[in-house]
């Protein structure tokens, strides 16, 4: 495998709710890209990523993370190719969602040549899928910013998201065969587009594939199965279940079982005491 340009660039984008595990796998694959040949400035570790990405300057701007860029109303007026619609919707640039009245801020951080951004809000949260249904309806000023300063300010050579999943796929546009009139494509172009994606959710996987161009990186969950009961609690339960089905008028034998299960209570039933 050929050995990167030291020029190259990669961004890559996580929603804001990321959880620690996603930090890992996101910092495990900036140490994969240096070792690589990459120029990436890695943390120390993953907590200090986190700490460089959700802290930063957050607490000065009064935002869920550091703010590394900012994009003015004026730029925004002067470059955004589909101003019309977006102001349709959302008032004019750099509107509400995202911005600081006079700008859209780009929350992230660069780490050499890799710049980890955090993906901007839907727009409408609660209702995700009103962006992907809703004839005429567009991204935000701070959503379509946000890809834009990725092509063309930082210019990013690749585009990896991180986490399942994003808001790129959902955008507004037809649902197969997009056309530079469908959202999905607008905002991210021809950009090679690398997904780290949950295998246990095809259905929405596909989705980013067909709408976004993706290339997905599946990886496995942990496996859940229920867990059952076990020790006294399994016993508890035994007896619980069996006074639950007396009938009203066993009354002796329902003594005797609330007198049994007592012993094996825990301290969340100690204010209950057997008659």
């Amino acid at each position: 495998m050929a050995r990167p340009a030291a020029s190259s660039s990669a961004a890559a984008t996580t929603p804001a709710t990321t959880c620690g595990a996603s930090r890992k796998s996101l910092f495990n694959t900036l140490a994969a890209m240096r070792d690589a040949g990459y120029t990436v400035e890695l943390p120390a570790d993953a907590d200090a990523l986190r700490r460089r990405l959700l802290e930063g300057n957050a607490a000065r701007n009064g935002t869920p993370a550091n703010v590394f860029a900012r994009v003015g109303a004026d730029d925004i007026v002067r470059r955004e190719p589909h101003l019309r619609e977006i102001e349709a919707q959302w008032g004019p640039a750099p509107g509400k969602p995202g911005s600081d009245g006079r700008s859209v801020m780009v929350l992230g951080e660069r780490f050499g040549n890799v710049f980890v951004g955090l993906q901007p809000a839907f727009g409408w949260e609660g209702d995700p899928m009103r962006l992907l249904f809703e004839r005429g309806f567009a991204p935000t000023h701070a959503f379509s910013t946000f890809y834009r300063w990725l092509r063309e300010d930082f210019a990013a050579h690749a585009l990896l998201h991180f986490g399942t999943h994003g808001a790129l796929e959902f955008m507004p546009g037809k649902q197969v065969g997009l056309s530079g009139a469908c959202w999905p494509e607008r905002l991210i172009g021809d950009l090679p587009h690398l997904y780290l994606y949950a295998s246990n959710n095809p259905s929405e996987g596909t989705l980013a594939k067909r709408r976004a161009g993706a290339t997905l990186i599946s990886h496995l969950t942990p496996a859940v199965t229920q867990a059952g009961l076990y020790r006294g609690l399994a016993d508890l339960k035994a007896l619980l279940d069996r006074h639950r089905a007396l009938p009203p008028q066993a009354g002796a034998e329902a003594e005797d079982l609330a007198r049994a299960a007592w012993p094996r209570c825990t301290r969340r039933c100690s204010s209950w005491r057997p008659r």
